[in-house]
């Protein structure tokens, strides 16, 4: 799959499927990542308060334009997760340790997760390794929604 150069980012709360959604693709910048992660905070906000619901992110066609900016993106998702209590099964127990003493929890709570990203080797042994019946790794946008939607 060949990675627009330019990019492109979303997110958007989903009342009736308890969904919070997000893609960003492209070659990613700092200030992209930053705007993306503003967009997410702000639908996160429209979370009623006692909500259980579902988090999908896309990143598929996702590069980023240097390590930082990669660094960047990788901080924000397990601590967003976090603050809903969700914690991602691919991190270290120490990360998740350190997350559940540093990150203030939210009144609602993040019962599922779906990450898709075009690199299917990566995904495929992510899904492999940490998937499981609240948290999956895909490489199909398709197959990646049909899961959250059915959970």
């Amino acid at each position: 799959m060949p990675i627009e150069k330019t990019p492109f980012y979303s997110a958007k709360w989903d009342e009736t499927k308890k969904l919070l959604y997000t893609r960003f693709t492209g070659l990613m910048e700092f200030e992209d990542i930053e705007n993306w992660r503003k967009l997410v905070l702000n639908e996160a906000k429209k979370i009623k308060p006692g909500t259980y619901f579902k988090f999908y992110v896309d990143e598929s066609g996702y590069e980023y334009a240097n390590l930082d900016v990669h660094a960047y993106k990788r901080k924000f998702l397990p601590e967003f997760l976090a603050s809903y209590g969700f914690y991602l099964s691919i991190l270290p127990s120490e990360e998740i340790v350190r997350l559940k003493n540093s990150v203030s929890l939210n009144k609602s709570h993040c019962a599922f997760m779906a990450m898709n990203h075009h690199n299917s080797e990566v995904m495929s042994s992510l899904d492999e390794k940490f998937g499981n019946d609240s948290e999956r790794y895909f490489s199909d946008s398709h197959q990646a929604q049909a899961w959250i939607d059915n959970v």
